[in-house]
């Protein structure tokens, strides 16, 4: 089960107003001192464990951008030879073609450009991102297999 990370947030607030609303008297007794160590420790797991939770969050989004650039880096190579194809193209299906081909590249660089500029500030802005940006890389795919199989005919 996943804790989102604003959870773990609250969960670290309320442990922290907790541990500093206690008021200790001069003279603790030893069921004080045990219940102050507990929310001490659970204030410090607590946080261990946000800490843990965002480091796995920032890998998770490192992980996607890394696998996202790989697969826009294969696109610009398919498209790099569907432009050494297009050469040996009678003249009216080149000028189609090298229109396709451009289009194609404006939409690889466009998605580049909307990695590049992707916020992960928060979980549920990422989400969103990704769910959108994995549809468009899906499309983007299906475009460049739709053009292969369209410019297996001289």
């Amino acid at each position: 089960m996943k804790i989102s990370i604003n959870k773990w947030i609250a969960l670290s607030i309320i442990l922290g107003m907790y541990a500093l609303s206690c008021n200790s008297p001069k003279e603790e007794s030893g069921d004080e001192k045990i219940e102050m160590n507990e929310a001490t420790s659970n204030l410090q797991d607590a946080t261990e464990n946000l800490k843990d939770a965002k480091d796995d969050y920032l890998a998770e989004v490192e992980k996607y951008k890394e696998e996202s650039k790989t697969q826009l880096s294969a696109n610009e190579a398919s498209i790099k030879e569907f432009n050494a194809r297009i050469a040996d193209q009678k003249a009216e299906a080149k000028k189609e073609y090298q229109e396709k081909v451009a289009s194609l590249e404006k939409k690889n660089s466009d998605m580049r450009l909307k990695l590049d500029n992707a916020k992960s500030d928060t979980e549920e802005n990422w989400d969103k991102f990704k769910k959108e940006f994995s549809h468009d890389m899906e499309e983007l795919g299906n475009s460049l297999k739709d053009f292969t199989v369209k410019n297996v005919k001289k």
